[in-house]
């Protein structure tokens, strides 16, 4: 009898064990469940850390560790632009602005034309030439320009009459001032009718003097 009594208060005491986990288990998801060894099955605590259903993906992130917020930054460094092909490579000094044009030397600047005393090539070829006393001694058949565009000289017909017998004398453009007179202007020669007579010729076609 006494045996017996041993045997049930162990039976007892293995019920008394063996209930809470049982109750546990057949309470808990089927997901939760996994198969042991030897055949029993217990709970996952992985999976359901409260021994019931699984955790919401969700509400892992409580029991997950902490994420590094840079480790979802791209690890893939930056290429080196010190090992890029040169020619490929933008170049950082070059100016993006465009090159400034540079000024036309052909074109003469307007200021320039403004501020300047007008004389052109047809106030003076074809017009009769005085001297300081009024005596009409010819006219400006020619101009002498050098290559950097200076007047060199004033070519004179002077001595003759109506073109003819008159010979070419070359004057300084210093020595011809363009006066008023009345509502024109005339062209006066700082010389004697005699002095051009008798100055020696030049010849316009060899551009040279006569011998």
């Amino acid at each position: 009898m006494k045996t017996y009594s041993s045997i049930a208060l162990a039976a007892l005491a293995f019920t008394a064990l063996a209930t809470p986990t049982f109750a546990q288990t057949s309470a808990a998801d089927p997901a939760c469940m996994i198969k042991n060894a030897d055949g029993s099955e217990s709970i996952d605590k992985t999976k359901c850390p409260d021994g019931l259903k699984p955790v919401a993906p969700g509400a892992a992130s409580d029991a997950a560790p902490a994420v590094d917020s840079t480790a979802s930054k791209s690890t893939t460094a930056a290429p080196d632009a010190s090992t890029q092909d040169p020619a490929a490579a933008p170049d950082s000094t070059a100016s993006t602005t465009p090159a400034p044009v540079e000024s036309n030397d052909i074109i003469v600047p307007a200021e320039r034309l403004a501020n300047a005393k007008i004389m052109t090539a047809s106030d003076f070829i074809g017009k009769r030439v005085y001297t300081k006393a009024g005596e009409d001694i010819g006219e400006v058949n020619d101009l002498i320009v050098s290559d950097n565009g200076s007047v060199q000289a004033v070519i004179l017909g002077v001595g003759g009459f109506l073109g003819l017998g008159e010979k070419d004398v070359a004057v300084t453009m210093q020595s011809i001032e363009m006066q008023a007179d009345g509502s024109t202007a005339k062209l006066v020669v700082d010389a004697s009718k005699d002095q051009l007579t008798n100055a020696p010729g030049y010849d316009r076609v060899k551009r040279t003097y006569l011998n």
